[in-house]
């Protein structure tokens, strides 16, 4: 008499089919492999891109040009503050031209300081554009590499960074963040990308 599932409890039942699913994904996996063949990966160090001395001298070139002309603007502010500070006593205190210079005095010191603040505003904002924009270059050449050389995926290899010690709660960000956990050197294409984005 043939078996029946009708025998088995609830627990077995879904064991079955957790065995029978197995046995298909792992059938459908074979399947796959026989006719795609593995995936080709590749992977990449952003950390040496971004160090490189063919790289990170432009990176610099672009934040020191903002920091050049924002340095420019706060010196002109200080310099228009100190040259008010200076005349301010050549008047009579209490006098109609004692106050007015000490109201542009207070106003030349409320640019100033406004320029100081902004000037820190607009530097971040410049090295958070300036590491997108390499980002999405990075990104861009590790497309040009992949097409180039036929693989199918380029990874950040996160496994070489540091791994500096802290909390427990730094240290499970840590893991929690990290995708890589080990990565044999030959497929590194760090190299190549570089090349790649210097030649751009």
């Amino acid at each position: 008499m043939p078996y029946s599932f009708k025998r088995l409890t609830p627990s077995s039942l879904i064991l079955v089919i957790v065995i029978l699913s197995l046995i298909a994904s792992q059938a459908y996996s074979f399947h796959y492999m026989a006719k795609f063949g593995p995936a080709v990966v590749a992977t990449i160090d952003i950390e040496a891109v971004i160090a490189n001395p063919s790289i990170k001298p432009k990176i610099n070139a672009q934040l020191s040009d903002m920091a050049a002309k924002l340095d420019a603007e706060i010196g002109a502010k200080k310099k228009a503050a100190d040259d008010l500070k200076g005349t301010i006593d050549l008047y009579p205190k209490g006098s109609d031209q004692y106050r007015e210079a000490q109201d542009k005095l207070m106003r030349a010191v409320f640019e100033y300081q406004a320029a100081v603040e902004a000037g820190k505003i607009k530097q971040d904002a410049q090295r958070s554009k300036v590491l997108r924009d390499l980002y999405l270059n990075i990104k861009d050449a590790a497309a040009t590499l992949a097409t180039r050389n036929n693989y199918d995926i380029v990874l950040v290899n996160d496994s070489i960074a540091d791994f500096p010690e802290g909390t427990e709660e730094e240290v499970t960000k840590q893991i929690g963040a990290r995708r890589i956990l080990y990565s044999t050197s030959t497929i590194d294409v760090t190299a190549d990308l570089v090349q790649i984005l210097v030649s751009q």
